[in-house]
């Protein structure tokens, strides 16, 4: 007799068969593609049927599946097989292929507790599989490529599978190899996976690691560094669930007969209910190209290359490059602006490589066309634009919203909204007289995006290139929209339901289509002269999936694909003087060039900039200096940011440090925290502790560290401010240098007249409590926390204060009272100097005719900048004068009566300054505000309509304490783009050039 457990998950169906002795028999472990019942159906024609007596599933696919079997929880037979192998085990960390869990067990290894993942796949396999197919890397083989790399692997974020799309584009564009990036990957997830699971609790006693990506040893390596305990993988740790359910089936007994010709049947009829059915994707209104060319082949590198039309001799050009983050694309236009040929090749993570190929394919070009090209101009666009600029000397590197832009209007001046699709990012713009007024991409969700249909693609077994055929003219199910870990699930849904692979390559379609409008479009309106861009765009069923649901048409170019690249060479003729065009360009023997790249750290100030050397032929470039020293300077290079002034000083004003009454002469030194409700009160508080004696001591800056450890503590999903503020909390209760920490209960702000509320956050109001809960804080006793309502009359805030401050600090009501009114007083007098600063920085703009930029949020998560990313001091380096809200003399009575019933204190405050930068020509908001934050799900909507309603462009910034910059300085750059086109501006290089006399421009 036998036994038999069937796990069945997302991606992958396990089989063990055991003896009466519990002994295993044989197994496998298969991937289902989508179709478990067919895949059962084939692995179990090698058992023995006649011989298994019982039978036990379990998994999240097996419930469906023809075997009257009894079904058991998958967390129930992991901790079956776990007991019978490790029996000492007290945890148990499962890695599937769709899922992750932790099931706690207690001293006598029975079941105690268990947690499993939310819908985001980003610590299992199948986000693994999703990575190492971005870097060309077999799924089977990254872990074996991970090991190679015996250094401290780079930071890749794990959290998020756009995260770690980002990051891993960033590290390869910094020269990290597909090894270290493998590495930085595995340990990221096996990091993000344990802090998942745990919430900051610790873990005790052995450990067992089951499921398919325990056999990746860098991800086990990673989660046992990360939880701090003994970790065992037992032998075939994929097939332990099965395992387990086959022990459950020896246990049980429960008589069942396998009937092979039932898999076959269950494959054949799982079509899924067929209501709610898609409409069929197909073209009626838009005309399409047919993308046909003098000439076009593919060369030796794999780089699709075309000749437009037929030329001779010698072709002056300008030469556009557009580096994306998946594919690379050169565009030559002639001086007539007649594009002349064009490259279009994968990045494929190496983007010096990719240009060097392109190169390589313009010289193909002009040996076979019988022509040779001058290039006069280059330019560069796309997510490796600058540093490719700096390697090949190209004249000018723009942001790729901008460069699509210009091409859409040099092909069509009546365009008035671009739909663009890239390889990771998703674009809206929205032009008026050939100008760009507004731009939004696409916050961090990739599930509109070319990847993720090219990973769909790849999944479906379908020919990137024969995508539309599959997908046009088929209904097709609905599925979700939300992000790409709901749609894939969806779709492996669909798939072992028995959908054909073209109802699911259409589903596809229809989802992309709606996270585009719904997540990056929203409410914003959609033009009568829509333009589809990007190489997505050359997929003919998802241009129809937009026309289905705009109706209307949708007008696509056959250079769709090439906007970026052809827009920059348009740009770098109108930005370029002739007589500097190409002065420093290499020339395509760059592509001959012996490209090596280094590393190094630079240690000669606090920056400790992490340096990649990029060594091509003669040509030493650096690459990360944020210093702006030239690589070979032996000295710091301080840079005189002028625009900065504002700011820099409004940052001082409000550190600046209190006179502390009587020297401090015993009392106490106490802690404020340097975020949430007491940032936007340090000179408050500073002066009130000052004035009672005490020594006020501000936590450290914020910094990823403090994060890390504020993270580490939190128990529960909190927005990146809160968990700062943990941090903060920790770094100043476990140093020893303060006798209390202040975190007083702040609940709301006088109610100005008209309005019917003024709170503040719900986390600000309650994050005494939440601290006081954190086991791992250390000296929570040290917290004092008065009630703050700063609505109430003085002397109910003197009684609270007194409260729970009296006895502590050894003051009495007399003093608290005293030191009540020197707070105010230097609260008021701290935002007068704010206000006396923005005075000053707009005189400065209005006498320069500049722009100013206007960073609009709460103050923890907009003026701190470890949470920023130092974002408006970058801002500022490009040579713009930033604001901080508070800088601006805005009415809090602009905004009634529409907006009376605003709740929250800063909700009031952010649409009064929205109303007075909507006003003002020269001034353009920012929104900063962080993921999972309520109050601004709200009121960014509102900071919308007011913008909407002057015709003004803005930016949105969400924020989560990731640390790479690249793509939020990619949305500023466009933003500004957007501000000059409607201000009509100029920019501060062509301002400075524009003031010349005459005869120094000469």
């Amino acid at each position: 007799m036998a036994y038999l457990g069937i796990d069945v998950g997302s991606l992958y169906a396990g089989l063990v068969l055991i003896d009466e002795n519990g002994a295993i028999v044989k197994s496998d472990h298969i991937r289902h593609k989508g179709e478990p019942a067919q895949a059962l159906r084939e692995a179990l024609k090698n058992y023995p049927l006649a011989e298994i007596t019982s039978a036990v599933k379990t998994g999240s696919g097996s419930e469906g599946l023809p075997v009257q079997a009894e079904h058991v929880d998958a967390i129930v037979a992991g901790v079956e097989g776990v007991r019978k192998l490790i029996p000492d085990a007290r945890n148990i960390i499962a890695i599937g292929g769709g899922s992750f869990s932790l099931t706690e067990l207690d001293e006598h290894g029975k079941y105690h507790r268990s947690t499993k993942n939310s819908a985001c796949a980003s610590g299992t396999g199948a986000f693994l599989d999703q990575q190492a197919l971005r870097l060309q890397i077999d799924p089977t083989e990254l872990a074996n490529r991970a090991l190679k790399y015996d250094k401290r692997p780079p930071g890749v974020a794990t959290r998020c599978a756009v995260f770690a799309k980002s990051d891993m584009i960033h590290l390869q564009q910094e020269g990290f190899s597909g090894e270290a990036i493998a590495a930085g990957l595995c340990a990221g997830l096996g990091r993000s996976t344990v802090e998942g699971l745990l919430g900051g609790r610790k873990l005790d006693g052995k450990t067992a690691v089951i499921g398919g990506v325990a056999k990746n040893p860098v991800v086990v390596r990673s989660v046992s560094e990360k939880a701090g305990v003994e970790i065992v993988v037992p032998e075939n740790p994929e097939t332990v669930t099965a395992y387990g359910a086959a022990l459950v089936a020896l246990k049980h007994k429960k008589p069942v007969t396998i009937n092979l010709d039932a898999f076959s049947a269950a494959s054949e009829n799982a079509n899924a209910d067929k209501n709610y059915m898609r409409p069929p994707l197909k073209l009626a209104l838009s005309e399409y190209p047919d993308f046909t060319w003098h000439d076009c082949w593919l060369d030796g590198n794999k780089s699709e290359i075309a000749i437009v039309a037929p030329r001779s001799g010698k072709i002056v050009v300008s030469l556009g490059i557009d580096i994306g983050s998946t594919s690379t694309k050169a565009t030559l236009l002639d001086e007539e602006n007649k594009v002349v040929g064009w490259i279009y090749r994968k990045t494929a993570g190496d983007p010096i490589r990719a240009v060097q190929l392109l190169f390589m394919a313009i010289r193909e070009m002009q040996q076979r066309g019988g022509f040779e090209f001058d290039i006069r101009g280059v330019g560069t666009t796309g997510s490796g634009r600058k540093m490719i600029k700096e390697v090949i000397g190209a004249d000018l590197a723009t942001n790729e919203i901008t460069a699509h832009a210009t091409a859409a209007v040099f092909l069509d001046p009546e365009v008035d909204t671009i739909i663009e699709l890239g390889g990771q990012d998703a674009k809206f713009t929205q032009l008026q007289n050939g100008m760009v007024y507004n731009s939004i991409m696409n916050y961090v969700c990739a599930a509109g995006t070319g990847s993720f249909i090219e990973e769909q693609a790849l999944k479906l077994e379908i020919p990137l290139e024969k995508y539309a055929d599959f997908a046009l003219g088929h209904e097709c199910p609905c599925t979700s929209d939300r992000c790409t870990v709901y749609m894939e699930r969806d779709l492996d849904l669909l798939l072992a339901k028995g959908w054909s692979r073209n109802q699911v390559s259409a589903a596809v379609l229809h989802s992309v289509r709606d996270n585009y409008l719904n997540k990056v479009v929203g409410g914003l309106q959609i033009g009568q002269h829509v333009y589809f861009q990007g190489a997505t765009a050359r997929n003919k069923a998802l241009v129809a999936a937009f026309e289905v649901e705009l109706e209307q048409p949708i007008k696509v170019s056959p250079y769709c694909h090439l906007t970026g690249s052809l827009g920059m060479s348009l740009l770098v003729r109108d930005r370029i003087s002739p007589e500097q065009r190409s002065k420093s360009f290499k020339g395509l023997s760059f592509a001959d060039e012996k490209v090596e790249i280094t590393y190094e750290t630079c240690e000669l100030c606090h920056n400790l900039c992490n340096l990649s050397i990029i060594h091509a032929g003669n040509t030493t470039v650096a690459w990360g200096l944020k210093c702006g020293r030239d690589y070979g300077d032996k000295k710091v290079k301080v840079k005189k940011i002028t625009t900065y002034d504002g700011w820099k000083q409004r940052e001082a004003a409000w550190e600046k440090k209190a006179e502390i009454k009587n020297g401090g002469a015993g009392k106490p030194r106490v802690g404020i925290l340097r975020g949430l409700g007491t940032y936007g009160y340090y000179p408050f508080w500073q002066a009130f502790l000052a004035e009672l004696g005490c020594t006020p001591v501000l936590s450290p800056r914020s910094s990823e560290n403090i994060l890390h450890v504020g993270t580490e503590l939190t128990t529960a999903e909190y927005c990146a401010p809160v968990a700062m503020n943990h941090g903060h909390a920790h770094a100043l209760l476990s140093g020893g240098q303060i006798d209390y920490l202040l975190v007083p209960y702040m609940l709301r702000e006088p109610v100005h007249e008209g309005f019917t509320d003024a709170h503040f956050c719900c986390y600000v109001q309650s994050h005494p409590g939440v601290l006081r809960a954190v086991k791992n804080l250390g000296a929570t006793s040290k917290i004092l926390s008065p009630v703050m309502q700063f609505d109430k009359p003085g002397s109910y805030q003197v009684e609270k204060l007194l409260e729970a401050l009296g006895t502590p600090l050894g003051v009495d009501e007399g003093q608290v009272k005293q030191a009540l009114k020197a707070a105010h007083i230097a609260h008021r007098n701290f935002a007068e100097e704010a206000l006396h600063l923005g005075r000053e920085t707009m005189h400065r703009i209005e006498e320069e005719d500049a722009l100013g930029i206007v960073c609009v949020g709460r103050p923890y998560n907009t003026v701190d900048a470890g949470l920023t990313i130092d974002l408006p001091r970058k801002i500022a380096e490009m040579g713009y004068n930033v604001f901080y809200m508070d800088m601006l003399p805005y009415s809090l009575g602009d905004i009634l009566p529409g907006h009376a019933n605003m709740y929250w204190h800063y909700g009031q405050k952010i649409l009064a300054a929205a109303e007075y930068i909507a006003k003002s020509r020269r001034l353009f908001g920012v929104y900063f505000t962080n993921f999972m934050c309520g109050p601004d799900s709200y009121i960014m909507t509102y900071f919308k309509e007011i913008m909407g309603k002057a015709g003004k462009p803005y930016l949105c910034l969400q924020f989560d304490g990731h640390g790479a910059d690249a793509g939020y300085l990619t949305r500023v750059e466009a933003a500004l783009e957007s501000f000059h086109s409607w201000s009509g501006i100029e920019r501060p290089g062509e301002q400075a050039q524009s003031r010349q006399p005459e005869a120094a421009k000469a």
